[in-house]
């Protein structure tokens, strides 16, 4: 699971930045469905991008609902240390209910009053960056020489 942090002001710039990768016709962003050389190029746009990702590797944890479920813990916890106001997280309806469950449990905890929202990807462009950098990671290469830039911090979930 990756997470990247963006400051409010620069939402707008990045959206339109984000937006301008698609090719014509295309929704989103999908980096696994994107070509080698296409994949270089909005790995190097993303590496030029005021972000800051976190990837929360939970793959030590062998049952996948406990593995989301303890790395959406350490999101949040690591959210409100940054005095995080918002969280969206990729829609998956399959995931939604225990997710929320899990979040609401997680944010009553929290100090900064951390909202969080599940989204579309074809709905909100900022998706598309933590899409790539997993991707990234999980493949290692080129994309994830280029990314990681980006990538401030890796957390092993437990």
């Amino acid at each position: 699971m990756v997470v990247v942090v963006v400051a409010p002001s620069t939402l707008p710039t990045l959206r339109k930045e984000l937006n301008a990768l698609r090719m014509r016709g295309q929704r989103r962003i999908h980096f696994a469905k994107e070509s080698p050389s296409r994949r270089r190029s909005i790995a190097a746009a993303i590496a030029g991008m005021p972000v800051a990702a976190t990837a929360f590797d939970a793959r030590g944890i062998r049952d996948a609902r406990a593995a989301r479920e303890r790395a959406l813990r350490a999101v949040v916890a690591d959210l409100d240390a940054q005095s995080v106001a918002r969280l969206i997280i990729e829609q998956d309806d399959s995931l939604v209910a225990a997710d929320r469950r899990t979040l609401f449990r997680a944010t009553r905890a929290t100090r900064s009053g951390l909202e969080y929202l599940h989204v579309r990807p074809a709905s909100e462009p900022m998706l598309w960056i933590p899409d790539a950098i997993a991707w990234s990671i999980a493949r290692g290469g080129d994309s994830a020489r280029r990314i990681a830039a980006v990538v401030e911090a890796n957390v092993t979930v437990r």
